[in-house]
């Protein structure tokens, strides 16, 4: 069975404010959050896999170095 966090270990598990989490979950997001469960009117969980992977899907590599030429 998956582990389920409430908002608040979700949000240490990430790094980010609980607010964050809050405001991704609203009708008005203003920002893209990671997938969760509402198991009640007002009880919300996270699944630890899915939170990694909402982590790994923001990945960005960075760009190569660019190497002069100098002639």
């Amino acid at each position: 069975m998956a582990r389920l966090l409430t908002t608040r270990e979700a949000a240490e598990f990430l790094r980010v404010s609980e607010s964050l989490l809050r405001q991704s979950r609203s009708k008005q997001r203003r920002c893209e959050g990671p997938p969760y469960l509402k198991l009640g009117p007002s009880l919300v969980r996270y699944r630890v896999e899915d939170l990694e992977a909402w982590l790994e899907s923001h990945r960005v590599e960075p760009a190569p170095h660019a190497v002069g030429h100098n002639a």
